[in-house]
C-alpha cells in the first residue's frame, strides 16, 4: 500500500509493539549500496535462530539520487517485513532516525547506518541482552576505527568534549549503532527535543546501559560521506548548549576574570602615577576595547544561540514531512 502523509510529526500516538524488534536505517545518498545493506541485515537479524520476528524500516532523508527507487525494489521484493518512507526534503540525520523510531512496531528498536561501517552481526547479541538480560539500552561501542587519522582525532575530540561537559560515562570512541526498548522510545517522545543529540538523550534517561565493543570498518562504498565538518560543528554546539551549563558559566567566569584584570590594571596605573611614572593611554584604551568588545560579542552570540533554540522550539512546525511511504 502506498500513501502520502503530510504531517506525522505532530501526532503523539506511538504504535503498540507487535514484533520483537525493528531495525531503523536512515538513508541519504546511498544509491548502489542499499541492497547490500539490506541483505546483511536480513541474514544477520531477520533470519535468526531464535524465531524472533523483526522488521526493517528505511527512512530516505530527501535523497536526490536513486536511493528511493532502490528502496522501492527492496520493499516490493520483501513486503512482509520491509517498510519505506521518504521525506519531502532533507530534514537531517537526527530526524530521519526519530521518524523511524516513531513508526517502529518492535519491542526493541535498533539504529544502524546504511553504509555498513557498523556490523549487523551484533544485532542478535544486542537483542539477547535486551530480551534475556533486561537491558533497555544496548550500545555498540567503537573501540577502534579503520578510518583516516582526521576522523579518529576529530571523533576523540568531540566525544572528549561531551565527556567533560555532560556525560563522563560516554564511550571515548562514541557510538552510532545502538538499541533501546519501546519504553525508552515512549519516554523520548513524551517531550521530543529539537536541535539535540540522540546519544546524549539515551545517557540522560538514566537506564543502565550495556556496551558491546567492536571495530568500526572503513567505508566500502564509492559514495561520498555526507557527514561534513559543518554538521559535526553544529552537533557539538547542540550538545554544549542542550546538555550543559558550561557556556553560560564560561560567560560569567570570563566576565569575572576580565573585571579582575581591569581592577588590577587600574591599581597598577594609580600606583604608577603616584610614583611619577607615565602611563600610555592609547595602547591601554585599544587593548581594553578589543578585549571587552570581543568578549561582549561572544557572550551575545552564546545568548543568541539559546534564544534561537527557544524560538525554534515554540514555532510548532512539523519536525519532518513524509512525502511518500510504502508499507
Amino acid at each position: 500500500m502506498c500513501d502520502t502523509v503530510t504531517d506525522p510529526a505532530l501526532t503523539t500516538d506511538l504504535p503498540t509493539p507487535t514484533r520483537d524488534f525493528t531495525v531503523v536505517i536512515p538513508v541519504y545518498y546511498n544509491e548502489g549500496e542499499l541492497w547490500r545493506t539490506f541483505r546483511a541485515v536480513k541474514e544477520s537479524a531477520i533470519e535468526n535462530e531464535h524465531g524472533w520476528q523483526g522488521e526493517i524500516v528505511f527512512v530516505d532523508d530527501g535523497s536526490r539520487d536513486g536511493s528511493w527507487a532502490e528502496l522501492q525494489e527492496i520493499q516490493q521484493a520483501h513486503p512482509d517485513f520491509v517498510r519505506i518512507f521518504r521525506f519531502s526534503r532533507n530534514f537531517g540525520h537526527y530526524w530521519s532516525r526519530m521518524a523511524g523510531f516513531r513508526l517502529a512496531r518492535g519491542e526493541f528498536i535498533f539504529s544502524i547506518n546504511a553504509d555498513l561501517q557498523d556490523p549487523p552481526e551484533l544485532i542478535m547479541q544486542m537483542l539477547t541482552a535486551g530480551k534475556e538480560e533486561d537491558y533497555h539500552i544496548v550500545i555498540a561501542e567503537r573501540t577502534a576505527r579503520d578510518e583516516s587519522a582526521y576522523r579518529k582525532i576529530t571523533s576523540r575530540m568531540y566525544y572528549g568534549m561531551i565527556r567533560a561537559l555532560s556525560f563522563p560515562d560516554m564511550p571515548k570512541g562514541g557510538f552510532d549503532f545502538f538499541m533501546f526498548s519501546a519504553r525508552v522510545r515512549d519516554i523520548l517522545f513524551r517531550r521530543p527535543e529539537r536541535n539535540s543529540f540522540l546519544q546524549a538523550q539515551l545517557f540522560w534517561s538514566g537506564f543502565p546501559i550495556k556496551s558491546i565493543p567492536y571495530k568500526r570498518m572503513a567505508r566500502q562504498s564509492a559514495n561520498i560521506s555526507r557527514w561534513t565538518f559543518k554538521k559535526k560543528l553544529k552537533l557539538a554546539i547542540d550538545v554544549a548548549l542542550g546538555f550543559s551549563f558550561a557556556p553560560v558559566r564560561a560567560m560569567t567566569f570570563g566576565g569575572g576574570v576580565i573585571a579582575g584584570l581591569g581592577a588590577l590594571y587600574g591599581l597598577g596605573a594609580l600606583l604608577a602615577l603616584a610614583l611619577g611614572a607615565g602611563v600610555s593611554g592609547v595602547s591601554t584604551v585599544i587593548t581594553l576595547l578589543l578585549v571587552l568588545g570581543g568578549m561582549l560579542i561572544s557572550c551575545v552570540g552564546i545568548v543568541g544561540e539559546y534564544v534561537w533554540r527557544a524560538l525554534d522550539a515554540v514555532k510548532h512546525r512539523p519536525d519532518y514531512i513524509i512525502a511518500e511511504s510504502v508499507e
